[in-house]
């Protein structure tokens, strides 16, 4: 085995490499084609989806169990549901992507406690950093919910 054949075996590598962070980014563009245009208001099986959105049925399985492991849709089963076939029968309901983020709204710090790093600080975020890390600071959770991604 000469220096040839190891360029040539890390040649393959590398485009082995391309070729599944491509694959990659095709999975999350038909995730998203895929929620984007599911019904939020009804259950779907996987052949309304297919026929709906002119998929083949293995992408969209593909997709449906991708966005399934994300948590941003959830199997449910109805009366129609047959065990002998569960692919085709078995219904899908959209769930909101959730956004959750902290406000700092206030400060309850004591009079007795004089320091505070924030005060000395010009800088908006970096403030609101500062406030989000200490215990005296009242933070309230915000959640945003949207249906797209």
């Amino acid at each position: 085995m000469g220096v040839k054949h190891f360029s040539k075996i890390w040649k393959i590598k590398e485009k082995i490499a391309e070729l599944e962070k491509e694959l990659k980014e095709l999975d999350n563009e038909l995730m998203k084609y895929v929620y984007n245009n599911l019904p939020k208001d009804r259950l779907i099986t996987i052949p309304e989806i297919c026929k709906e959105l002119n998929l083949n049925e293995r992408l969209a399985f593909r997709a449906i169990f991708n966005l399934e492991r994300r948590k941003l849709v959830k199997r449910v089963y109805t009366k129609e549901y047959d065990p002998a076939q569960p692919l085709s029968t078995l219904r899908w309901k959209k769930l909101p992507v959730v956004e959750e983020y902290r406000i700092v709204e206030g400060c309850k710090r004591p009079p007795d406690v004089s320091w505070c790093p924030a005060r000395y600080v010009t800088d908006a975020m970096t403030k609101h950093q500062i406030c989000l890390s200490c215990p005296f600071a009242i933070v309230k959770k915000v959640r945003k919910e949207k249906w797209t991604i």
